[in-house]
């Protein structure tokens, strides 16, 4: 199973007042942490949807639409995707901004020419077909997460997947916060995504109703987990993170 990972990093941070993006936690932006973290799950081909440069980045085809815009703009490209621009290369350098191992060549190929990649279908068409199965969703806001957090919803969606074409669900999300998701990348998915652009009413443009057409199977955290789940949308909703972070690392050492 090939399934990609996928940052949604394109909305304004407008409650921000800043690019949340670009904020820092021991020197590291939040989007190279949550790149690093997918990664660091096992999901060696990782996408931003924004405009970094850096980054594997997929741009919305429609602007200020939502998550559910990023989405589709990613699903669209990377079902068209094809092998040879996210093979992985061991021999390439790691990342400038953090040295991480493990990044894929056409991460290496981003940050050497210092622009965000942007893939179109016509910069692959003489290369053989890549097939990925899924995305594994989560937004830049949420730096708290962990590994575990991540690989837990993946054992949901691996034992999903095997009985998709019975139970008729397409992915798999944390119930108490929408993210991070797991979504099958498919005709059905493809052709929701569409019809939610196209819509005239915001509310078919909503990431619940998505889950809610598409079948999208909720799984809990534990009380206890919560809030590695928590969004930071705003000045005070970032401070209390911080605040957060240190007592962890506190807490780690102790």
């Amino acid at each position: 199973m090939k399934i990609a990972g996928i940052v949604l990093a394109g909305g304004q941070s407008s409650r921000m007042g800043q690019d949340k993006a670009k904020l820092t936690i021991e020197d590291h932006t939040l989007l190279s942490r949550a790149v690093n973290l997918l990664q660091a799950a096992g999901f060696e081909d990782c996408y931003v949807s924004g405009n970094y440069q850096g980054f594997n980045c997929i741009v919305d085809t429609q602007s200020e639409l939502g998550p559910i815009a990023g989405i589709a703009a990613c699903a669209t490209q990377l079902s068209e995707l094809k092998q040879g621009y996210a093979s992985k290369d061991s021999s390439q350098s790691a990342t400038a901004e953090n040295n991480t191992p493990n990044q894929s060549t056409i991460e290496y190929k981003t940050q050497e020419h210092n622009v965000a990649q942007q893939f179109t279908s016509e910069d692959c068409n003489t290369q053989q077909s890549k097939k990925y199965d899924a995305l594994f969703i989560m937004p830049v806001d949420m730096p708290l997460l962990a590994v575990a957090d991540c690989k837990k919803l993946l054992q949901h969606f691996i034992k999903q997947f095997t009985n998709q074409s019975i139970t008729g669900k397409q992915g798999v999300y944390y119930k108490e916060t929408t993210f991070p998701m797991l979504l099958s990348l498919n005709d059905t998915l493809l052709t929701y995504l569409d019809e939610a652009l196209n819509s005239a009413h915001k509310r078919q443009r909503s990431v619940y109703r998505l889950i809610e057409m598409l079948n999208i199977q909720g799984v809990s955290q534990q009380q206890v987990d919560l809030f590695r789940f928590e969004n930071t949308n705003t000045p005070e909703q970032w401070q209390r993170c911080l605040i957060t972070y240190g007592k962890m690392q506190t807490d780690k050492f102790k």
